[in-house]
């Protein structure tokens, strides 16, 4: 068992080396990924409990157990050169996410019901300056008072809101999520952190005039696009095996992502340090999720999968209101503008929809059955996507460019 001392010790090499630009060597990444390690037996009743409060509040829930990444605790290293990595208390966590605000509350009071919260901090109360909204409960943990867990308690809209983050970080290579500036994206994120129907006509307008500058929408349909069918294949493969519940989810450096499902975590973490060792400039992440679900997996996880997002389901709402009011009160420019863009953005959909029916036939073709939940599920969600963007482009074709002004009209408006 390592020391508190040692660990500490570990941390001021890595810090060092970090700071010198030096390769990390492999000795020391084999201590850091033996500490790692070492925190299963401490979030694993974490876990069981927390999951039986979410699931006795409300029974869609969604609960998932992780252990801090190399590469994210490496990053925090770095970020913070005051924090020893023997007092790093978000190693070992467990996050629920869940549908209705005031479940939120209830679950927090039950946790501090039963463990000995150190602190907590209350994002919900006080949101960051970003947008974000949360609680992030820190416990002693229950096998060894030196340790501590963290229990991250989400509303789903900010979960999917804070993987929108990590996933614009991830297509701009920047670091938003950790305090990194950029004023235009910063912006964007905020007025999306804020409910779309409290927003006014010229906040949309200007959430729709960055997706534009950035091309936003388009590079992130790019991504989806070129992830949607390999990541559904890898999915369907690990589906065969009902007691797979650990899964390493990758995105590389082309950001391709890909999925691997271990029946154990002893595997599932001998695999996940190989493939870092190997892949140093890939994005892994090592999750544990009971009885998983293709779509719950991809909202928990939806910056490693890499696959979707609701704000491409905003994105059509944001873009409907701007055009309705441009028909209603812009110019014919500005109206045909915003046309144009919502036109080819719709082309993109609709692409993405016929590569999934094309691989779903190929599937198909010469049976009659079929086979395997996540083929259904697949199906399912691509009848459910079809038409929402049919009935979008119906309400699209029913608006109409403004009226030229006449000369009159110009000379007194």
């Amino acid at each position: 068992m390592i020391s508190k001392s040692q660990i500490n010790k570990l941390g001021k090499q890595l810090r060092k080396n970090i700071r010198e630009n030096k390769v990390i060597d492999k000795d020391d990444l084999e201590k850091l990924q033996s500490y790692r390690t070492s925190f299963k037996d401490d979030i694993a009743p974490v876990f069981e409990n927390v999951a039986k409060i979410a699931k006795r509040t409300r029974k869609d829930s969604l609960i998932s157990l992780r252990i801090k990444r190399i590469e994210s605790i490496l990053s925090k290293i770095k970020r913070e050169p005051t924090m020893s990595l023997g007092n790093m208390g978000d190693i070992a966590g467990c996050r629920v996410i869940v549908h209705s605000k005031a479940a939120l509350s209830l679950i927090r009071n039950q946790i501090s019901e039963i463990y000995d919260v150190t602190k907590v901090k209350d994002y919900v109360k006080e949101p960051k300056p970003d947008g974000y909204k949360g609680y992030h409960i820190y416990i002693k943990s229950p096998v060894n008072e030196h340790k501590q867990v963290e229990i991250q308690l989400r509303h789903v809209r900010t979960h999917k809101w804070a993987s929108l983050v990590e996933i614009i970080d991830i297509i701009y290579d920047l670091k938003l999520k950790e305090g990194q500036k950029h004023p235009d994206l910063q912006d964007f994120l905020y007025l999306l952190s804020l409910d779309k129907n409290d927003l006014d006509i010229a906040q949309i307008a200007k959430i729709i005039d960055i997706d534009s500058k950035y091309e936003i929408y388009k590079n992130l349909n790019q991504v989806f696009i070129q992830n949607h069918i390999p990541i559904r294949r890898s999915w369907l493969e690990a589906n065969n095996e009902k007691s797979h519940s650990y899964f390493i989810i990758e995105v590389d450096k082309e950001k391709k992502s890909s999925i691997k499902a271990s029946k154990n975590y002893q595997d599932a973490e001998e695999e996940y340090f190989n493939m870092f060792l190997s892949n140093q400039t890939s994005n892994f992440v090592l999750i544990f999720i009971e009885n998983p679900k293709f779509k719950e997996v991809c909202i928990a996880y939806a910056s490693y999968m890499m696959i979707k997002h609701d704000y491409l389901d905003d994105w059509n709402y944001f873009a409907k209101k701007t055009l309705k009011s441009e028909s209603k009160h812009g110019v014919i420019q500005s109206y045909n503008t915003y046309k144009n863009f919502i036109d080819r953005n719709l082309v993109e959909q609709q692409d993405l929809i016929k590569s999934e029916i094309e691989e779903i036939n190929s599937r198909l073709s010469g049976s009659n059955e079929i086979k395997g939940v996540g083929m259904k599920d697949w199906i399912d969600e691509l009848n459910d996507r079809s038409s929402r963007i049919t009935q979008f482009v119906d309400e699209i074709k029913s608006l109409r460019p403004p009226k030229k002004m006449g000369f009159f009209e110009k000379l007194f408006k």
